[in-house]
């Protein structure tokens, strides 16, 4: 599952009293974790997990181990420091990630909980963090919380990069693309931008006289778009879409690539549910395989042509036009990525 996952900034630390270090590659995901065990080891209210992928984890000096059978039904090896007692990570044999203890990275490394789990034993007095997904025990498919991770650190790039972004790529006329895709539609259909970035495609529908409207998960970016002539922007992810048929068309470029793996067929599939019969979907996409993030921080999600065409058949979408090309990325050159335009029905 997290073989993708090798991009990414490598994290590091160690012990109280440093005679233990370690570091890894490429954080997947973060969670406060309120099992009666983290309660225990951590002396406090809860556990903060940061989960790195196995493989990548490599760590030097004496350790200890401790283990026994978690709360999960997993028999866990937990690693600590002899020498100050430091609880440093915990270790399910042959499973393919480490949880580190998060006040064991150094302090340069910023890792935010974004979910909770475990929040059936939760201490009375402990408050939930306000917008994380969260479960009363251990989750069925621990990729839930990859996935927040994932999507908490897109929206933050985006966020800190919205006005860069918005100078980048500003262009006021619509490109072979766009004009396809309008042509596609009836005059004056209703059409959603759906991860709109900054609103320049939007605004051009707007002004070709489509109801046009825009989503995106970076406030940032919706505050730029929603500034522009006749668009009507919204804060809005995946999962809050709202699936009853009511758009003629939806302009997709490069958006969905940001959904994790485990949820992009379930978000085409949302997806292909609000368009009208005959409805068009336009869907930018970069070509190539697995997923990570980028140097920036964002997820990406890659497929091969094959992959998306077979995607959209399994969600009731008929291609009618494909189209392959390069472009330069904001960190990265030549990318090669795929252009499909698939009907409903």
């Amino acid at each position: 599952m997290f073989g993708g996952w090798g991009s990414g900034v490598n994290v590091t630390g160690g012990c109280q009293c440093g005679a233990v270090r370690y570091q890894a590659r490429a954080v997947i995901g973060t969670a406060r974790c309120h099992c009666t065990d983290c309660q225990a080891q951590s002396g406090a209210g809860f556990g903060h997990s940061v989960y790195v992928p196995a493989g990548t984890f490599k760590i030097t000096g004496e350790t200890a181990c401790f283990e026994q059978t978690a709360d999960s039904g997993n028999r866990v090896q937990r690693l600590f420091c002899p020498k100050c007692g430091v609880r440093i990570a915990h270790i399910k044999p042959g499973g393919p990630y480490v949880s580190l203890k998060g006040g064991t990275l150094d302090p340069e490394h910023r890792v935010a909980p974004v979910a909770e789990i475990w929040t059936g034993s939760k201490r009375p007095w402990v408050a939930l963090l306000p917008g994380l997904p969260a479960w009363e025990g251990q989750p069925e498919d621990m990729g839930a919380v990859m996935g927040a991770y994932a999507n908490a650190r897109t929206k933050a790039a985006y966020n800190e990069q919205a006005d860069t972004y918005d100078r980048s790529f500003a262009r006021t006329t619509p490109d072979a693309d766009l004009l396809a895709f309008m042509a596609e539609l009836r005059p004056g259909g209703r059409v959603l931008d759906l991860g709109c970035g900054p609103g320049n495609s939007v605004q051009m529908l707007a002004a070709a006289g489509f109801c046009a409207e825009a989503t995106d998960i970076s406030e940032e970016m919706v505050r730029i778009a929603a500034a522009r002539p006749g668009v009507s922007a919204r804060v809005e992810s995946f999962d809050e879409i709202d699936p009853s048929p009511h758009y003629d068309g939806i302009w997709a470029n490069f958006s969905l690539l940001h959904s994790p793996k485990r949820d992009f067929h379930r978000h085409l599939r949302l997806v292909a549910q609000m368009l009208v019969p005959s409805g068009i979907l336009h869907l930018g996409m970069k070509l190539g395989e697995g997923e990570g993030l980028d140097p920036m921080g964002r997820h990406y999600d890659y497929y091969s042509a094959t992959e998306l065409k077979d995607a959209l058949g399994d969600v009731g979408l008929s291609v009618v036009a494909e189209r392959h090309g390069t472009a330069d990325g904001m960190v990265a050159k030549a990318e090669p990525f795929i252009i499909l335009r698939a009907r409903n029905g």
